[in-house]
């Protein structure tokens, strides 16, 4: 009945109270239902209490990293986009480098520089990263260097936003590949980087934050 009551008053626009009920049945179950996590995430959203939905979405992002790091990411997202304090953020990090897979590290001297990616949460006008790139592509371009933008689309269909693509085109001295608007954590972050491989290209640029 409390589950019931908690997403009838969180239909109805009533969030603080879908919350409170949320929280109850939530801890409960501990975290177990993902559908129920989205809610009252979505709830504590909603009401504006962003202390706890951070604390909240950090507690669900750990009960998911050994069965679902996918999942585990999505509400980490959720987290750190809350205010989630800096210590938990480096957790968080740490967190997202296990997750990858390991990289050679050793130094070549063989590397090229004729084709550089940069990747980036989205592309758009005025967007102080952006900018930044299209200088940067620019600077490249007049030494002969190519440069691709590779878009993550972080944002598309992901906790309070709807689907769709968020970059907007811009005139920049490059190709642009726009990222996937659908999947969670990892298979957009595989898409790209299935994407970077077949580009031949020889460095990429992480112009991105923890929550993109």
């Amino acid at each position: 009945m409390k589950q019931e009551d908690a997403l009838r008053a969180l239909r109805e626009g009533d969030y603080e109270t879908a919350a409170n009920l949320l929280e109850t049945v939530v801890r409960e179950n501990r975290f177990s239902s993902d559908v129920l996590n989205n809610a009252y995430t979505i709830a504590l959203y909603s009401a504006g209490n962003t202390g706890e939905l951070a604390d909240a979405a950090f507690r669900i992002g750990q009960v998911y990293e050994e069965t679902n790091p996918g999942l585990a990411l999505d509400y980490y997202q959720r987290a750190v986009y809350s205010g989630l304090d800096p210590s938990r953020v480096r957790s968080v990090c740490e967190f997202q480098t296990r997750s990858t897979l390991p990289l050679d590290t050793r130094p070549s001297s063989n590397i090229r520089t004729g084709h550089i990616a940069h990747v980036i949460g989205c592309f758009q006008p005025g967007h102080a990263p952006s900018l930044y790139i299209q200088l940067m592509a620019k600077a490249l371009a007049e030494h002969g260097v190519r440069s691709t933008v590779f878009t993550t689309e972080w944002a598309s269909d992901w906790f309070f936003n709807p689907p769709g693509r968020q970059s907007k085109p811009v005139d920049v001295e490059a190709e642009t590949f726009v990222g996937p608007e659908r999947g969670n954590f990892l298979e957009r972050a595989e898409r790209v980087a299935t994407a970077l491989r077949d580009r031949d290209i020889d460095i990429a640029f992480y112009h991105c934050g923890p929550t993109e």
